[in-house]
Protein backbone atom coordinates (compact mmCIF):
# COMPACT_ATOMS: atom_id res chain seq x y z
CA UNK A 1 0.00 0.00 0.00
CA UNK A 2 2.95 2.35 0.64
CA UNK A 3 3.91 2.22 -3.03
CA UNK A 4 0.35 3.04 -4.07
CA UNK A 5 0.18 5.89 -1.57
CA UNK A 6 3.42 7.31 -2.97
CA UNK A 7 2.02 7.16 -6.52
CA UNK A 8 -1.26 8.84 -5.51
CA UNK A 9 0.53 11.61 -3.61
CA UNK A 10 2.88 12.17 -6.54
CA UNK A 11 -0.01 12.56 -8.98
CA UNK A 12 -1.91 14.90 -6.66
CA UNK A 13 1.20 17.07 -6.16
CA UNK A 14 1.51 17.33 -9.95
CA UNK A 15 -1.87 19.08 -9.90
CA UNK A 16 -0.45 21.86 -7.66
CA UNK A 17 -3.24 21.51 -5.10
CA UNK A 18 -2.71 23.85 -2.17
CA UNK A 19 -4.31 24.95 1.11
CA UNK A 20 -7.69 26.68 0.80
CA UNK A 21 -8.22 25.42 -2.78
CA UNK A 22 -11.77 24.77 -3.94
CA UNK A 23 -11.87 21.58 -6.00
CA UNK A 24 -14.44 19.77 -8.09
CA UNK A 25 -13.28 16.19 -8.41
CA UNK A 26 -14.69 13.57 -10.72
CA UNK A 27 -12.70 10.45 -11.39
CA UNK A 28 -12.96 6.92 -12.55
CA UNK A 29 -10.34 5.45 -10.24
CA UNK A 30 -9.78 2.45 -12.49
CA UNK A 31 -8.09 4.83 -14.93
CA UNK A 32 -5.24 5.15 -12.40
CA UNK A 33 -4.46 1.50 -13.08
CA UNK A 34 -4.36 0.75 -9.35
CA UNK A 35 -6.60 -2.02 -8.06
CA UNK A 36 -7.35 -1.82 -4.34
CA UNK A 37 -10.48 -1.07 -2.34
CA UNK A 38 -8.57 1.48 -0.26
CA UNK A 39 -7.89 3.86 -3.17
CA UNK A 40 -11.02 6.04 -2.58
CA UNK A 41 -10.11 6.49 1.09
CA UNK A 42 -6.49 7.24 0.22
CA UNK A 43 -7.28 9.75 -2.53
CA UNK A 44 -9.86 11.64 -0.47
CA UNK A 45 -7.74 11.75 2.69
CA UNK A 46 -4.73 13.07 0.76
CA UNK A 47 -6.82 15.71 -1.02
CA UNK A 48 -8.31 16.76 2.31
CA UNK A 49 -4.82 17.13 3.80
CA UNK A 50 -3.72 19.21 0.80
CA UNK A 51 -6.66 21.64 0.80
CA UNK A 52 -6.94 21.85 4.58
CA UNK A 53 -10.02 22.77 6.63
CA UNK A 54 -10.63 26.00 4.70
CA UNK A 55 -10.65 24.32 1.28
CA UNK A 56 -13.73 22.90 -0.41
CA UNK A 57 -14.22 19.57 -2.14
CA UNK A 58 -17.18 19.02 -4.44
CA UNK A 59 -18.02 15.59 -5.82
CA UNK A 60 -20.64 15.52 -8.59
CA UNK A 61 -23.13 12.68 -8.34
CA UNK A 62 -25.30 13.14 -11.40
CA UNK A 63 -27.28 10.07 -12.34
CA UNK A 64 -28.06 9.60 -16.03
CA UNK A 65 -31.29 8.26 -17.41
CA UNK A 66 -33.61 8.80 -14.46
CA UNK A 67 -37.29 9.68 -14.57
CA UNK A 68 -38.25 13.38 -14.39
CA UNK A 69 -39.82 12.83 -10.97
CA UNK A 70 -36.70 11.12 -9.60
CA UNK A 71 -35.80 12.15 -6.05
CA UNK A 72 -32.09 12.03 -5.32
CA UNK A 73 -31.22 10.16 -2.12
CA UNK A 74 -27.57 10.21 -1.06
CA UNK A 75 -28.21 7.07 1.02
CA UNK A 76 -29.00 5.08 -2.14
CA UNK A 77 -26.20 6.10 -4.52
CA UNK A 78 -24.18 2.99 -3.65
CA UNK A 79 -26.64 1.05 -5.86
CA UNK A 80 -26.03 3.23 -8.91
CA UNK A 81 -23.51 1.91 -11.43
CA UNK A 82 -23.08 5.30 -13.14
CA UNK A 83 -21.53 6.93 -10.04
CA UNK A 84 -17.82 6.38 -9.43
CA UNK A 85 -16.49 4.53 -6.39
CA UNK A 86 -14.69 7.71 -5.32
CA UNK A 87 -17.97 9.66 -5.22
CA UNK A 88 -19.75 6.80 -3.45
CA UNK A 89 -17.05 6.73 -0.78
CA UNK A 90 -17.19 10.52 -0.42
CA UNK A 91 -20.94 10.48 0.31
CA UNK A 92 -20.68 7.40 2.51
CA UNK A 93 -18.25 9.04 4.95
CA UNK A 94 -19.71 11.75 7.20
CA UNK A 95 -16.31 13.39 7.72
CA UNK A 96 -16.26 14.51 4.07
CA UNK A 97 -19.79 15.93 4.03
Amino acid sequence: MKGIKRIVIHHLKELSIKKKDNLVVYSNLSSFGLKTKKIPQLVLSEIKKMIGPKGSLIMPAYILGVAPDFIYDVQKIHNCSSISNLTKYFFKKKKYN
